[in-house]
């Protein structure tokens, strides 16, 4: 699972709060990657893009949105930006609940499975590498 030891910072870009803008560096760990990864302050994301589910993850929407880029660092496969995502979103979820029953638990397992492999299963031309990490708001949307 991935872990981070503050949140994120962000600020509100005024185009009707879809979009989001890094105003300092974050560091996260992910397991998957077995290292640390900064996302750069100035990275443009719109929290996430799953209409279902949008917003109900930010942070890992955050970062499931820098590895889409094709300049991120290090650069990964879609499968391992997808396998990110649920990290992040597994640990996100786990400073968020206190004492949940295990039926939202089970719940928010399917949900992660869920996104994860919708962003799979997008076509690369939607939004696979098609931004640089730096992009502007007026690129991305």
């Amino acid at each position: 699972m991935a872990y981070f030891k503050e949140y994120p910072q962000l600020e509100i870009i005024p185009s009707g709060g879809k979009f989001f803008r890094y105003i300092k560096d974050w560091r996260f760990y992910s397991e998957v990657l077995n290292r640390w990864c900064i996302i750069p302050a100035g990275f443009v994301f719109d929290l996430e893009s799953i209409p279902l589910y949008r917003g109900e993850n930010p942070i890992a929407g955050g970062a499931h949105d820098y590895f889409c880029r094709k300049d991120s660092i290090p650069v990964v496969s879609k499968f391992e930006a997808a396998q990110i995502y649920k990290e992040v979103q597994e640990y996100e979820d786990s400073l968020c609940q206190k004492k949940a029953t295990w039926l939202a638990k089970i719940a928010d397992w399917w949900g992660r499975m869920v996104k994860r492999d919708a962003v799979i299963l997008v076509p690369d031309e939607i939004y696979w590498h098609k931004y640089r990490v730096m992009a502007t708001y007026e690129e991305i949307s």
